[in-house]
């Protein structure tokens, strides 16, 4: 679900979702232009970026005969598009697995507060939530240790891996007390700190990636490692 122009670059995105045998839909009724992120790379190799982004989601897709909806990042957290997004999601039926990633950009998202309060209602009907050391820094820089705890009183199960190595998982008894939410899994995972981690579009494997260059599969079910992948390129 996605939004591009009958532009020149949304022709160029049309062309490369069809060859690679993607189904999508379009979620406006506009024709407004193609989002676009120009990058500038300065003499030290560092980049700067111009975003143009528009984000409507005035027309949503049909969800009926999917078992698993993910959302995240920009889609699920920039307005307008957002708040269409998450009216979408407190619709879905509860035998809808939904998995939710905030994945926060600060640059490209509303103020902390809106984006806070954003979050909060995904994570109020995400049945998994995956969350970094960095999405709890910028969205509790109060408390960013205290982060998976105060989503757990909104109503989710919580997927976090971090500096630690570990991967953990939290399970949602209480609201009143997020405190007493049992740790299910706490699980070494890598030599190195995790820094990324998502799931498969099906929602039945998750897939961590460390420092120590390695990549592994886990099932979703019980967080049993299936399969890993060594000295990946940097």
């Amino acid at each position: 679900a996605t939004e591009f122009a009958d532009d020149a670059y949304g022709r160029l995105i049309d062309d490369h979702l069809r060859n690679a045998e993607v189904a999508w839909v379009h979620t406006t009724s506009s024709n407004e232009p193609t989002s676009t992120a120009r990058a500038r790379i300065g003499r030290d190799g560092s980049a700067t970026y111009d975003f143009d982004l528009r984000w409507v989601f005035d027309a949503p897709p049909r969800t009926d005969g999917f078992s698993v909806v993910h959302v995240g990042s920009v889609g699920a957290l920039r307005p307008p598009g957002a708040l269409g997004v998450i009216d979408l999601v407190e619709s879905l039926p509860r035998d809808v697995l939904v998995t939710f990633d905030p994945n926060i950009r600060p640059a490209l998202l509303p103020p902390r507060e809106q984006t806070r309060e954003l979050v909060e209602r995904f994570t109020a009907r995400a049945n998994l939530v995956k969350l970094s050391d960095e999405d709890a820094d910028w969205l509790y820089p109060e408390d960013p240790s205290g982060a998976p705890a105060r989503l757990l009183a909104h109503g989710a199960s919580i997927v976090a891996g971090g500096a630690d190595s570990n991967i953990r998982v939290w399970r949602f008894v209480s609201r009143e007390k997020p405190e007493i939410n049992p740790m299910v899994v706490a699980r070494f995972a890598h030599e190195g700190a995790i820094v990324r981690m998502g799931f498969s579009p099906d929602g039945s494997t998750l897939v961590s990636l460390a420092e120590d260059r390695t990549i592994k599969a886990w099932r979703a079910d019980d967080y049993t490692e299936v399969q890993a992948w060594g000295d990946q390129p940097d």
